[in-house]
C-alpha cells in the first residue's frame, strides 16, 4: 500500500507550514549574520548592516537562494577584504549550517499539532539551507510531506492533487499563495500569518479572505482541533 493512501487511511488533516516568516525570523538570521560578520573587523552595527544588506541583494539577484560562499564573497568584495575571504566563509558556513531564528513559539506549536495532524513543510528556498532551518523538528516531519521549490506556485496544483480527500491546511505570510491555493481547490483551510516583511506591504485581494488570520503561530493549533 502506498504512503499515499496510508495517509489518506489515518484520516488525519494536514498542516503544511511555509518557513521565512512563518516558522522562522528570516530578519533576525540576517541581523545577527550581519553582526558577526562586522565583530570579525571592528564595525558598527549600523555600516556592516548596510553592506550586508548590499550583499545579500546581490546574492539574491544572481542566484535566486541565499549561497553563503557567493554571499561572502560579496561580503568580501564590498567590504575590500577578499585576503580575509575564507575568515568570513567559514563564519557564514557556520551560521548557515546552525541557523538558529526559529521564532519563540514554533517548536511548541509544531510539536503539539504533531500529535494531531500531519505536519509537513511547503516553502520556497534552497532546499539545503530551508531543511537546515528546520532540524529541531524534523524528527516529526516526513520526506514525502516536504516540498521545498523555487515556484511555490507552479508547485500548488500537485499539491492540491496530492492530498484530494485529505483536510488539507497551508500556513503562510503571502496571501497571494493562500488566494492562488484556494482558487485551486476551495476546501483548503488558509491560514495567514501576519508577520515579515512581505505580510506587512500586501494589499488586500478583492474577492478573498482567508479562513485565519494569525499573528502567532500557536494559534494553529486552535484552529486545526476545532474543525476535528
Amino acid at each position: 500500500m502506498s504512503t499515499e493512501w496510508n495517509y489518506k487511511m489515518q484520516n488525519k488533516p494536514v498542516v503544511l507550514f511555509d518557513i521565512d516568516y512563518t516558522l522562522f525570523d528570516k530578519d533576525i538570521f540576517l541581523d545577527s549574520l550581519f553582526i558577526s560578520v562586522g565583530n570579525l573587523f571592528g564595525m558598527e552595527r549600523n555600516e556592516i548592516t548596510e553592506i550586508g544588506k548590499l550583499a545579500y541583494k546581490e546574492n539574491i539577484v544572481e542566484l535566486d537562494h541565499f549561497d553563503p560562499k557567493y554571499f561572502s564573497l560579496k561580503i568580501a568584495e564590498n567590504l575590500d577584504k577578499l585576503q580575509d575571504l575564507a575568515r568570513i566563509e567559514d563564519l557564514v558556513l557556520e551560521k548557515y549550517n546552525n541557523p538558529e531564528s526559529l521564532y519563540p513559539e514554533t517548536l511548541d506549536t509544531v510539536n503539539k499539532i504533531s500529535e494531531i495532524a500531519t505536519v509537513g513543510i511547503f516553502s520556497k528556498g534552497h532546499d539545503r539551507f530551508q531543511k537546515n532551518k528546520i532540524n529541531k523538528f524534523r524528527h516529526l516531519l516526513k520526506e514525502d510531506h516536504i516540498y521545498i521549490t523555487n515556484n511555490k506556485y507552479e508547485a500548488l496544483q500537485r499539491i492540491a492533487d496530492k492530498y484530494s480527500g485529505v483536510k488539507l491546511y497551508l500556513v503562510d505570510d503571502l496571501l497571494d499563495i493562500l488566494y492562488s491555493a484556494k482558487k485551486l481547490k476551495a476546501d483548503i483551510m488558509t491560514i495567514w500569518v501576519k508577520r515579515g516583511i512581505y505580510a506587512k506591504n500586501q494589499e488586500a485581494i478583492s474577492g478573498f479572505s482567508p479562513d485565519a488570520e494569525i499573528e502567532n503561530l500557536s494559534e494553529v493549533v486552535k484552529i486545526v482541533k476545532s474543525n476535528l
